[in-house]
């Protein structure tokens, strides 16, 4: 797999040698956390979702990445409403 971090980006110092739990909570309440504007990082991993019917646009799905040394081991994403595939248990099982 290849890394989902530009070689360019200041992430790549930060997480190169470590495993990374990155979690996407959309949603009104994330206003301080680090932004996908226009969830265009979401969407070009395939991790984003539709609402404009509903007047919301294109979002950022909910999602957890885990990375070893910017390696991508691991993609969940919840399926809808609630949490099956993004739970803290689910996500400690596969650390």
């Amino acid at each position: 797999m290849r890394s989902i971090f530009p070689a360019t980006d200041l992430t790549t110092d930060a997480f190169k040698g470590k495993k990374v739990v990155i979690v996407s909570v959309p949603g009104a309440f994330t206003i301080t956390a680090i932004s996908d504007t226009y969830a265009k990082w979401s969407e070009s991993m395939g991790l984003s979702v539709d609402l404009t019917e509903g007047g919301m646009g294109v979002r950022s799905a909910r999602y957890v990445l885990i990375l070893d040394d910017l390696k991508v081991v691991s993609i969940e994403r919840e399926p809808g409403r609630g949490l099956t595939n993004t739970d803290a248990d689910t996500t400690l099982s596969k650390l």
